[in-house]
């Protein structure tokens, strides 16, 4: 079970929680795709969040900024061939 957090107040959230690490992979013909995401959320008066994460992005997600958010991507790929 995951453990459970309380956040500090300038987060906006009242708590978090602390999981595993996974990793978002795929196998493509004989190699193994390994995707990374590295993200910063800005928002007005409130706590800038920086993150990197185990995913690949998705533009859909675009729609749930708000008015004067800034956010910066960086998404890649790590491919590997078992020898």
């Amino acid at each position: 079970m995951a453990e459970k957090r309380e956040s500090a107040p300038a987060t906006g959230y009242a708590y978090t929680y602390k999981t595993k690490s996974r990793f978002y992979t795929e196998l493509k013909n004989k190699e193994l795709h390994i995707h990374r995401m590295l993200f910063t959320l800005k928002r007005p008066n409130a706590a800038t969040v920086t993150s990197a994460i185990s995913n690949v992005f998705d533009p859909e997600g675009l729609n749930l900024l708000q008015k004067g958010d800034t956010l910066i991507v960086q998404s890649f790929m790590i491919a590997s061939v078992k020898q």
